[in-house]
């Protein structure tokens, strides 16, 4: 019997690509803690609102994290951290509470939760069990001069100090200082976030995004992005950075490595943004051509040297 291989190579092709937009969802959703509407918005990569009630009735989001397929939330109105699903059913609403000043930042890695209090005078990273919850160490690191954005890379923990304008490293385990002033001389250090050796932290009072050599914090470049509108937190997927900009309410789209605009208004309509993290991030190619790839790379293999974006 003679194989068409034309139409076999049609009907792959569409088939790739119905799987690659039914895996859309699979590669990574963008979510944002919206305190004006005091709600978790979720979105899709092309910008486009994903639920719009995914979770409401929040007390001021002020970090947010995911771990095991689950949502982690700060809120720093009630100073509690509650867990839900990614579907938003509660897991545990009062997984961490009360605490004892008003929550920032937080990051789960291996079982383990940590979470930034930020007021006049309690200034600590607490440590926690992200399935328990309960204290492993709720003063892992003190001393501290306003911390509000957390980044994990390997073993190390690395802390946004809003006030005294650095950003310091310490040991994840035993809350050592590594280098309590990694990188210093910032303008009010909010949101930080980590790509191999680069860190990148969000300047809010100067409304610029800086890199710098997570291990040395040499600067690479202290402007990568600049003319933001009071940015608070930033995410990363694929080569592009996300950014949200509190005052106008939006997220802005920006390439990782030259800081190039994509899309400053990728995301609009929010009301006083905060956090921002996205499930399932993924490192190289681009979110939407990644997911593409998913459906495309299993049935279109032949087609790939021709048409793929990106390939030389």
């Amino acid at each position: 019997m003679k194989i068409n291989y034309l139409q076999q190579l049609i009907n792959g092709l569409a088939l790739g690509i119905a799987v690659g937009v039914i895996t859309q969802t699979a590669c990574g959703q963008i979510y944002v803690a919206n305190i004006g509407t005091s709600a978790l918005l979720q979105y899709n990569f092309d910008g486009t609102l994903a639920n719009p009630t995914l979770l409401t009735g929040l007390n001021h989001p002020d970090g947010i994290a995911f771990a095991g397929g689950n949502i982690y939330v700060a809120n720093s109105g009630s100073r509690m951290i509650a867990e839900y699903t990614t579907a938003g059913a509660p897991v545990n609403t009062n997984l961490v509470g009360t605490l004892n000043s008003s929550l920032r930042g937080l990051v789960v890695s291996g079982g383990s939760l940590y979470v930034a209090e930020n007021q006049a005078t309690v200034n600590v990273i607490g440590k926690y069990n992200a399935v328990s919850g309960a204290a492993v160490n709720a003063a892992l690191v003190t001393g501290l001069g306003g911390p509000v954005g957390l980044a994990l890379s390997g073993p190390n923990l690395y802390v946004a100090n809003s006030t005294s304008g650095t950003i310091g490293e310490y040991d994840a385990t035993t809350g050592a200082a590594i280098h309590a002033s990694l990188v210093s001389g910032l303008s009010g250090p909010f949101g930080l976030a980590i790509s191999g050796n680069e860190l990148y932290v969000v300047n809010q009072n100067a409304g610029t995004i800086g890199v710098y050599d997570a291990i040395s914090g040499a600067a690479i470049n202290t402007t990568l992005v600049s003319g933001l509108s009071l940015p608070t937190t930033l995410a990363l997927s694929g080569g592009d950075l996300f950014v949200v900009n509190q005052t106008g309410g939006t997220v802005g789209e920006y390439d990782a490595t030259t800081g190039a605009a994509i899309n400053k208004q990728f995301i609009t309509g929010l009301s006083s943004p905060t956090f921002i993290d996205i499930e399932n991030p993924v490192s190289a190619p681009e979110p939407s051509t990644f997911c593409l790839l998913t459906g495309v790379g299993l049935f279109g293999l032949a087609l790939r040297g021709r048409f793929w974006p990106h390939q030389a």
